[in-house]
């Protein structure tokens, strides 16, 4: 009868998660509210949901050393549309700036298999309050979960959007 080995275990480090990124972030003075404990900053807002996106951006790389990269906090717009015709761009990459020492903007473009397949957005997503002690963190955590950049510094607000109902949608055809 011949022998067989028991399968190996598997290797603990494919199937965990990548570790938090660290909180090492600077913050504008002005964002001070959106680094309240997540508790405190909900208890003035108790009938909203909270998610944050990141905009990322480069205003002047340098072919000589890293390109700096700024992220501010953007709420996410929950419903996007669906529409085919709203998604400007069909190809894997995008020659939106061909100036290469232009700024630059960072968009991720959704996988063929997710919702609203092909469509370009920033990072983001809905804030867990079990891992994120502030919006900010929350932010960063996504940043690093869909890029593995971590956020050096939080700038400014882009939006704060509320809407009454889930069926707010913001649509646009280019």
């Amino acid at each position: 009868m011949p022998s067989t080995n028991p399968p190996s275990p598997p290797n603990p480090q494919q199937q965990q998660p990548p570790p938090p990124p660290p909180k090492t972030y600077t913050i504008a003075p002005h964002l001070s509210q959106y680094a309240l404990p997540l508790n405190t900053f909900a208890a003035h807002q108790p009938a909203d949901t909270f998610v944050v996106g990141a905009f990322i951006f480069s205003p002047n790389p340098s072919p000589q050393g890293p390109i700096p990269t700024t992220t501010s906090t953007a709420p996410k717009d929950p419903n996007p549309n669906p529409n085919p015709k709203a998604s400007p761009l069909n190809t894997k990459t995008s020659p939106l700036n061909p100036n290469k020492n232009g700024p630059k903007t960072l968009l991720l473009q959704r996988s063929p298999h997710d919702s609203y397949p092909y469509h370009w957005e920033g990072p983001g997503g809905g804030i867990e309050p079990a891992q994120d002690a502030t919006l900010l963190d929350g932010a960063a955590r996504e940043v690093f979960e869909e890029t593995g950049l971590r956020v050096v510094r939080f700038v400014d607000v882009v939006a704060v959007d509320r809407w009454k109902d889930k069926l707010h949608v913001i649509s646009y055809d280019m």
